[in-house]
């Protein structure tokens, strides 16, 4: 199993000019696949980025287009396959996910409505008083 990222097993090619495709397909011809089943077959054979035993490497982008429906995987570590964006997650920290699957943020609105009406209840009373010592004064 793939431990960590070595960039210096990294060959580069530096240019200062974009891709401009002539056709529609993926730059990456090793990331597109017919079938899940193809994806994992292909992750199985996975080794760190720069190993030169494979095409496929620990961290890459798989996208499959089966049926009708498109999906994006990354190779981890163990060479499974995870989806990536399929499913609605939160922290529990700021993000939380209720029974019903919507998301919210944790106490959003909470302590800025305290503030709000305190801030409010402060401006009346202000005003109040000035007007008291507008009309006493």
């Amino acid at each position: 199993m793939a431990e960590s990222y070595n960039k210096d097993l990294i060959s580069t090619m530096n240019f200062a000019v974009s891709f401009k495709p002539q056709s529609a397909f993926p730059l990456d011809s090793r990331s597109m696949f017919g079938t899940y089943n193809e994806a994992y077959v292909a992750a199985q054979s996975a080794e760190n980025a720069g190993s030169t035993n494979t095409i496929y490497y620990i961290g890459q982008i798989l996208t499959v287009f089966e049926n009708g429906i498109v999906s994006h995987y990354s190779i981890q570590a163990d060479k499974t396959l995870k989806a990536i964006g399929a499913s609605v997650i939160g922290d529990e920290k700021t993000i939380t996910v209720g029974e019903d699957g919507v998301l919210s943020l944790k106490n959003f609105g909470v302590k800025h409505i305290e503030l709000g009406i305190q801030s409010a209840s402060d401006k009346v009373l202000e005003k109040n008083k000035a007007i008291e010592e507008q009309f006493n004064g």
